[in-house]
């Protein structure tokens, strides 16, 4: 079985995932660790799973034990703390609820919302205003898109088009390819929206000149689309394009 990646492990190892690791240990290299223990059936496991494991009760139990004098009830013969048989995860022990916080949030269920992440952790856990931290954690995560309320506007729906015959809709984006031993660092995708019949061309950069040339090679083989739509980027919206639109036929942004 195909080990997981060392970052993905380093991560997991972090945030105690994984039953019968020693949170607090640094022993471990990451290649002993990678070499010691199989993640992958670990990295796709839903929250209310059985094979899924929270953080460890020892490490718990050793932050329930440092701010013992805040304890809202005396420890069990486990030296636990239950409140209403949950438990107990002092406010103070900002790392250990980091951890908490980022399980229920990231991961392969994508970036939870603020009900979802609240629910898992008060099903398991006694914390004392869950909402506030949970609210405060969704404000800082640079990923999430709804939560962010005025710091990001979304573009609005526009309407789209359902193609009913070949070469009705000319679908056109650009994709980046990274570094490489030539001088092409981009390909544009050129893919008709009924057959999905696709044409690729490499570009050293993303221009309108490109797109243009692009587009009149594919007007020369299969004809010329009714519709062309894009992500309406800078290379689609520029003057030569806009000129061959109007020539043409039309061009249509997805938004």
């Amino acid at each position: 079985m195909e080990l997981a990646s060392s970052a993905t492990v380093v991560a997991v190892k972090r945030v105690g995932l994984l039953e019968g690791v020693d949170d607090e240990s640094d022993g471990d290299s990451e290649g002993g660790f990678v070499a010691k223990f199989d993640l992958s059936a670990y990295m796709h496991v839903p929250l209310d799973s059985e094979r899924f494991v929270w953080p460890s009760e020892v490490s718990i139990r050793d932050e329930q034990r440092r701010h013992r004098e805040v304890a809202p009830a005396a420890a069990d013969e486990n030296g636990l703390v239950r409140v209403d048989g949950k438990l107990w995860v002092p406010r103070e022990a900002r790392d250990l609820l980091q951890r908490l916080l980022v399980v229920t949030h990231c991961g392969p269920q994508g970036h939870r919302g603020s009900d979802v992440m609240v629910t898992a952790l008060n099903d398991r856990f006694a914390i004392s205003n869950t909402k506030i931290l949970d609210a405060r954690f969704l404000r800082e995560c640079l990923l999430c898109k709804h939560v962010k309320g005025g710091k990001l506007i979304q573009r609005p729906w526009g309407p789209t088009t359902t193609a009913t015959q070949r070469n009705e809709c000319l679908h056109m984006d650009y994709l980046e390819l990274g570094e490489s031993y030539g001088t092409s660092h981009y390909v544009l995708v050129l893919k008709d929206e009924l057959t999905h019949y696709c044409e690729l061309v490499a570009a050293d950069s993303a221009t309108s000149a490109t797109a243009a040339a692009a587009v009149l090679d594919w007007h020369k083989r299969v004809g010329l689309p009714e519709v062309w739509e894009s992500d309406n980027g800078s290379h689609f919206k520029a003057a030569l394009m806009q000129q061959l639109a109007e020539w043409c036929r039309s061009l249509s942004p997805l938004y």
